[in-house]
């Protein structure tokens, strides 16, 4: 989607095959020396490693990929249960019927960051989040160098401590919050 708050030249679009080694050579750009493979078997074993075709979007600036997230939209995976959210049992239990998306990675180019690319990322997530039909988002922060960062962007667009059966660590926040927070952290 192209916005008129992000700087000119950026978009977020859905992700691609295509742009796999793009999103790659972001993560881990490759030396001068070493070409970016071409778009056949070895663009599927990259693709392999990674949990895509999961809703995934894309940051674009001046043909560049800039930034990306990655994530789940239901919470069937086994070692995840979907989060309680505030106001709710706070024991760790979800209401039945709940449906939770699961952002698995953000990141965005340190020279893109505070340029609002990882919040129009966050809106293009939690917009189809909304689509499938989940009432949720949650994530499990990388606790790494620069937590306290990423955990401020995540309170700032909605996610915050939530309770779950398996422990501590997920951050959550209702779809429709995160969206609203994240557009307006976006300056939508």
């Amino acid at each position: 989607m192209t916005d008129p708050h992000l700087p000119p030249s950026v978009t977020v679009v859905p992700f691609s095959r295509d742009l796999a080694i793009a999103v790659v050579d972001l993560l881990a750009p490759r030396s001068s020396v070493s070409p970016a493979p071409a778009a056949s078997a070895e663009t599927d074993e990259i693709l392999g490693g990674f949990s895509w075709p999961h809703p995934t979007f894309v940051a674009l600036a001046e043909g560049r990929v800039v930034g990306y997230v990655e994530g789940q939209l239901d919470s069937g995976c086994a070692d995840r249960e979907p989060p309680s959210l505030p106001g709710e049992t706070g024991d760790g239990a979800t209401p039945p019927g709940a449906e939770c998306a699961w952002i698995d990675h953000i990141y965005v180019d340190p020279r893109h960051r505070r340029g609002r690319v990882a919040a129009n990322l966050v809106v293009a997530f939690a917009a189809a989040a909304e689509a499938h039909g989940c009432d949720r988002i949650a994530c499990l922060p990388d606790t790494s160098e620069g937590v306290a960062e990423r955990l401020a962007f995540f309170s700032a667009v909605g996610l915050t401590t939530a309770s779950t059966a398996n422990g501590g660590g997920t951050l959550a926040g209702s779809v429709a919050d995160v969206l609203q927070r994240a557009r307006a952290l976006a300056g939508l």
